[in-house]
């Protein structure tokens, strides 16, 4: 039986224990994350004695009750210990739909649905799985990418690992931040707690590229659960740019992460230049969805989109 849970009443081992133990389990899904992304207000549908959950995260905005994805969060959806079928999922969804008429969420690389339940958008992301040796998985680097990171290594830069995450968010600000669309709404300050909650949960690893002066260039932080080194975000200044800082970063992370059981998740994109950077690594191409939801008469669409305008 799927029941639905507030927050207050969600049994937090119970919680985790399911994320931990799913065969599609997330860092994304853990609560401790929803806990920093979602505040109190996600809440979720749960199967039985936690066999199988779903977290979602409500809001109300002009009298009208919605869901949306959190921020920062690239997949949710169904998280299951057992078989999980489309049929399944799709029973999750329909309680879902019973009460919100607008919904707009990522369901993870393991659920799949059809196009009865709404508008299904096929998103993507970029997997590179590390067990065989770096022999192997160099041979998969495009021509292009052989090249610059040849360049990087000419530019005596270095790694450090378990650099402050602050200093890689404050260089996308100087960097990016300002003059990127994408980023004018991005919120530095709860990714900030985002990330030092995942490092205090041991989920989280922060690398930075040095030039020869010692001083940051460029920088990643990786996500990690469930055997995925997930690429979350990272920043590069015109100098890292010009040495090639973020080939030779990713270049490492192969290096040092080779013949492990471990697949490195660049969490996608839809933009062609940031996917040509993923894919000239060797990564596939793996396919998630996006359900959007809008259950309104015309006349109601066209009011909210006008008031979307206005306001």
């Amino acid at each position: 039986m799927i029941r639905r849970i507030a927050n207050k009443d969600i049994d937090r081992k119970k919680w985790d224990d399911c994320v931990a133990q799913s065969f599609n389990g997330m860092v994304y899904a853990y609560s401790w994350y929803l806990d920093v992304v979602g505040g109190t207000q996600w809440e979720a549908l749960v199967e039985d004695d936690y066999v199988r959950i779903f977290p979602f995260l409500p809001k109300k905005k002009w009298g009208i009750s919605y869901v949306f994805q959190p921020f920062a969060t690239q997949q949710l959806g169904v998280f299951s210990t057992e078989k999980l079928s489309p049929e399944k999922v799709g029973e999750f969804i329909d309680l879902l739909l019973q009460e919100y008429r607008i919904v707009d969420i990522h369901l993870n690389v393991l659920n799949r649905l059809s196009p009865r339940f709404g508008e299904i958008e096929e998103r993507t992301t970029y997997h590179l799985d590390l067990i065989p040796p770096y022999s192997l998985l160099e041979k998969s680097f495009s021509t292009n990418h052989k090249r610059n990171i040849k360049k990087a290594e000419k530019n005596r830069l270095s790694i450090k690992q378990n650099i402050d995450p602050g200093k890689i968010i404050q260089l996308l600000k100087e960097t990016k931040g300002q003059t990127s669309r994408e980023l004018q709404n991005f919120d530095y300050k709860l990714y900030s707690s985002l990330i030092r909650t995942a490092i205090y949960q041991r989920a989280c690893i922060t690398y930075g590229v040095l030039n020869e002066s010692r001083q940051l260039i460029a920088g990643a932080i990786f996500l990690y659960s469930h055997h995925q080194l997930i690429y979350a975000f990272s920043a590069s200044s015109p100098e890292g740019k010009e040495k090639r800082a973020m080939f030779f970063l990713v270049n490492e992370i192969i290096k040092k992460n080779q013949e492990r059981h471990l697949t490195l998740d660049f969490e996608g994109s839809n933009n062609p230049d940031i996917a040509f950077f993923y894919r000239g690594f060797g990564a596939r191409k793996i396919s998630y969805q996006r359900l959007r939801v809008f259950r309104f008469p015309t006349f109601v669409k066209r009011f909210i989109l006008i008031a979307r305008e206005i306001l």
